[in-house]
């Protein structure tokens, strides 16, 4: 964990707790992990979002405070890796879903995409999209920005503004997303292939819809669900949106207007 600490956070940086989730794990190597166990479904009796699939059962509680919850996890390891490997894809897919999951509870969300910083004036720019959409190459692109994180960036509602930092979750090009906060200037859906370079701005409905795709969120009903979509309300007021159309032969250098302080 020491090590893991150095890597998020540079020295003499910190975050401050915002959640607290208490969460009791039991190993099952029995029953092999096989599939994502994103998807957990609300039960009304209980008030809690349950998954009962062999290969992983689990039970969240969003308790009556707003910075806590409860979760019961028991799980195999990962059937493609050997040995600890294995055990560790599984905790982090775990822990990644039920991150997801409990953010809301929190004014937070997952959200699939790129979050980089400006070099200039220190206010992060998510790039969102679908697989494939060039998430991953913005950074390559931008490459004089601080990345958060190429894959997976969490922000939540802080007042008036929108903040944003990366995940501890390893993305497919093996980067973990530095733990700072910054301030979200805006968000932009990502366009590929396009012949033309366009970066215009987001109709509020086109932007609600790209943020509803992006957001990592394992259930659709109760009131985590519910308490979702105000904090994508919330997430759509707060900042800037606009569409990125482009390919990766247009060059981005000084696209992106620099915010005054």
């Amino acid at each position: 964990m020491a090590e893991q600490a150095q890597w998020m956070y540079r020295p003499g940086r910190s975050v401050d707790e915002r959640f607290s989730l208490d969460v009791s794990f039991t190993a099952r190597p029995e029953e092999p992990w096989i599939t994502s166990p994103m998807w957990l479904d609300y039960e009304r009796s209980t008030g809690s979002y349950r998954s009962t699939r062999a290969f992983w059962e689990t039970e969240l509680f969003a308790s009556e405070a707003p910075d806590s919850g409860q979760a019961t996890v028991s799980m195999g390891p990962h059937p493609r890796e050997e040995g600890s490997y294995g055990w560790r894809i599984s905790l982090r897919e775990s822990t990644s879903a039920l991150l997801s999951a409990i953010a809301p509870h929190a004014d937070a969300l997952m959200i699939h995409g790129c979050g980089l910083v400006h070099p200039e004036d220190g206010q992060a720019r998510l790039f969102l999209g679908r697989s494939r959409a060039g998430k991953s190459t913005m950074n390559l692109r931008l490459d004089d920005w601080e990345l958060l994180g190429d894959d997976k960036v969490l922000v939540w509602l802080d007042g008036d503004e929108l903040l944003a930092c990366g995940t501890p979750f390893m993305s497919k090009n093996l980067f973990v997303g530095w733990g700072e906060t910054h301030r979200v200037h805006s968000m932009y859906a990502l366009e590929p292939g396009s012949a033309e370079l366009r970066l215009e701005p987001l109709q509020e409905a086109d932007a609600f819809r790209t943020l509803l795709e992006c957001i990592f969120l394992p259930y659709g009903e109760g009131p985590l669900a519910e308490r979702a979509m105000e904090v994508a309300t919330g997430v759509l007021e707060r900042v800037s949106w606009g569409r990125l159309a482009s390919s990766l032969e247009h060059d981005l250098s000084g696209r992106f207007q620099v915010v005054a302080p």
